[in-house]
């Protein structure tokens, strides 16, 4: 699945395990300019992490997944990216990865660390 590569200036909070919602900012060259987008809206954009599922509010798990984002988000290596997919993930989210400055992946460390099961499409 290809993606578009964009920085994360801030994180504005984790949702719950499998979503943050955070700025992001993307820089392209047209000819000789140079270009920055950003999210336009300040509480950013919402991440719905693809590969990976955790229970939602009010379900067993809820606050211990939501520590679990957290706490990577807290320690990752910076600067952390974000990759975007095409398709979305509905709800008014985008269907994404955050990486940190060596390239792992939250939702890789959420499953393969923590225990937290895989994303199964139906």
């Amino acid at each position: 699945m290809n993606g578009t590569t964009w920085q994360v200036q801030s994180v504005i909070r984790v949702v719950d395990g499998d979503t943050v919602r955070l700025v992001r900012s993307r820089t392209t060259r047209l000819d000789a300019l140079e270009l920055t987008a950003r999210d336009a809206h300040p509480d950013g954009a919402s991440i719905r992490l693809a590969w990976v599922d955790t229970p939602e509010r009010g379900q067993p798990g809820y606050t211990e997944a939501r520590t679990d984002l957290t706490a990577w988000i807290e320690q990752a290596p910076g600067p952390l990216t974000v990759v975007c997919y095409e398709g979305g993930a509905g709800w008014d989210r985008i269907l994404g990865d955050v990486l940190d400055a060596d390239g792992a992946s939250a939702s890789q460390w959420l499953m393969r660390d923590r225990g937290w099961e895989p994303y199964l499409p139906a």
